[in-house]
C-alpha cells in the first residue's frame, strides 16, 4: 500500500512538472509575434487563452472584473464549444490567434504589464523573416529597458479596462460563425439575414450571441457599459463592408495628429478611443497576412479552402450557376498561383494600407506593416517564378 501511494505521488509530481513545463512553453509563445497557432492543439490554444487572461488580471484596475481560475476555464470552455471545428478558417484556432495578436499589440503599446522574464525572448526587430520562422520567436521584451510609448501615439488613450475589453472582444468576435459570408446569407435569404435586415449580418449575430455568453458566464463584464460598447462597435467594425469607412476615419485622425494636433481631444466623447479599439481589432482580425511567411501561408491556404467549400455549397443550393465549361484539373502550380493572387489582392486592397495608417497612429506596431511588405515581396516573386520571370 505504501509503495502504491508513493507511486501515485511520484506520478502526480511528474504530471505537475510536465504541466509546468508546458505552461512555460505556451507562455513563451503568447509573447511572440511568430505565434504558431496552426501547430497547436485546441487544448493548447485554450491554455494560451487562459494564460493571456490570467496575465491581464494582474492589472489592479480590473480587480472587480477578475474571474476565478475555475470561472475563467468554464468561460473559455463554453466559448470553445461555440465555434465550429468543421470550419477550415473561422474556428477556435482563428479567434485565439486574433486574441494573441491583440495581446501582442497591447504589450507593445504598454497598455498591459510586460510578461515575466521567463515568458519572453529578446525584443522584436522591425520585422521577422519572410521565408521561415526563426528558431527564437520574435517576441516582446519584458525588461524595464523597453522604450516608453511615443508621445504622439494613440496608445495613450487606452486604460487597463480598455485593454481587457479588447481581449474579451477578440476571443468572442466570431462566436457561432457558420463558415460562410454575409453575401451568402443574404443571397440564401437566411433567417439571420432577415433578422438583421441584410446589414452586418454575421457581425450583429456574433455580438448578440457573445453578449448572451457574457451575461451567463462573465456578468461583471456584461454589466460594464463601457466594455460592452467597445465590444459591439469593434465586432461590427470587422465587417469588411465597413472597411473603407474605418480607413477614412483613422486616416483623418492620423492626419490631424501629424499636422500638430493633440492626441487627446477633450470633449470628443471617447470617439478616438473607440476608433482605436475598433482599428486594433480589425488589424488583429486580418493579421494573418502580417505574420511571418510560413504562418501567413497556412492561414491563406485554410481561408481559400473555406471559400471553396462555400462556393461548392452555393452551386448545390442553386445560388450560383455553374461555369459554362468545367475548368481543367487543378495542379499545385495553379493552386499556388490562385493563393498568391488572392493574398496580393487582399494585401494591396485592404491589409497594407490599413496597417500602414494605423502604424502611423500607433508607432509601436509599425512592425506589422513592415512584415506585410516583406510577405508581399515574396508573393510577387512567387508569381514571377511561376510565370517564368526568373
Amino acid at each position: 500500500m505504501a509503495n502504491a501511494d508513493a507511486d501515485k505521488s511520484a506520478d502526480k509530481s511528474e504530471e505537475s512538472a510536465c504541466e509546468k513545463a508546458k505552461n512555460s512553453y505556451l507562455r513563451s509563445l503568447i509573447g511572440t509575434w511568430d505565434f504558431p497557432a496552426h501547430r497547436l492543439t485546441d487544448d493548447d490554444l485554450a491554455q494560451c487563452a487562459f494564460l493571456i487572461f490570467e496575465h491581464a488580471f494582474t492589472m489592479p484596475e480590473v480587480e472587480s472584473l477578475v474571474l476565478t481560475r475555475h470561472q475563467l476555464k468554464r468561460f473559455l470552455f463554453v466559448l470553445r464549444r461555440s465555434y465550429q471545428p468543421i470550419n477550415p478558417y473561422h474556428n477556435f484556432r482563428h479567434v485565439v490567434d486574433v486574441l494573441q495578436a491583440t495581446f501582442y499589440f497591447l504589450l507593445c503599446m504598454h497598455a498591459i504589464p510586460p510578461l515575466p522574464p521567463s515568458a519572453s525572448f529578446p525584443s522584436p526587430p522591425s520585422s521577422a523573416s519572410p521565408t521561415a520562422p526563426s528558431s527564437t520567436p520574435t517576441s516582446f521584451a519584458s525588461s524595464s529597458e523597453t522604450s516608453p510609448a511615443p508621445q504622439k501615439s494613440l496608445s495613450v488613450l487606452l486604460t487597463p479596462i480598455d485593454a481587457l475589453a479588447l481581449l474579451v472582444t477578440a476571443i468572442g468576435h466570431d462566436v457561432g460563425h457558420p463558415g460562410v459570408t454575409n453575401s451568402f446569407l443574404i443571397s440564401a435569404r437566411s433567417p439571420l439575414a432577415r433578422i438583421y435586415s441584410d446589414r452586418s449580418v454575421l457581425e450583429s449575430f456574433h455580438c448578440a450571441a457573445f453578449s448572451q455568453i457574457l451575461h451567463r458566464y462573465w456578468p461583471a463584464v456584461h454589466q460594464q457599459l463601457e466594455i460592452k460598447g467597445i465590444m459591439v462597435e469593434s465586432v461590427l467594425a470587422t465587417d469588411m463592408a465597413m472597411h473603407n469607412e474605418y480607413m477614412q476615419k483613422i486616416t483623418a485622425v492620423v492626419k490631424a495628429i501629424s499636422e500638430g494636433g493633440d492626441v487627446v481631444v477633450e470633449g470628443d466623447g471617447g470617439y478616438r478611443k473607440r476608433l482605436l479599439c475598433a482599428s486594433l481589432i480589425k488589424c488583429a482580425d486580418i493579421s494573418n497576412v502580417a505574420r511571418i511567411m510560413d504562418i501567413s501561408t497556412h492561414w491563406g491556404t485554410v481561408l481559400t479552402e473555406e471559400f471553396k467549400n462555400m462556393a461548392d455549397l452555393e452551386l448545390r443550393l442553386g445560388l450560383k450557376q455553374p461555369p459554362p465549361s468545367q475548368p481543367a484539373t487543378t495542379t499545385p502550380s495553379s493552386e499556388l498561383t490562385a493563393l498568391a493572387k488572392g493574398q496580393l489582392f487582399f494585401i494591396n486592397t485592404f491589409a497594407y494600407p490599413f496597417f500602414e495608417t494605423v502604424g502611423k497612429g500607433v508607432p509601436e506596431i509599425e512592425f506589422a506593416a513592415e512584415q506585410i511588405r516583406k510577405n508581399k515581396a515574396v508573393w510577387d516573386q512567387t508569381l514571377s517564378n511561376i510565370n517564368g520571370g526568373v
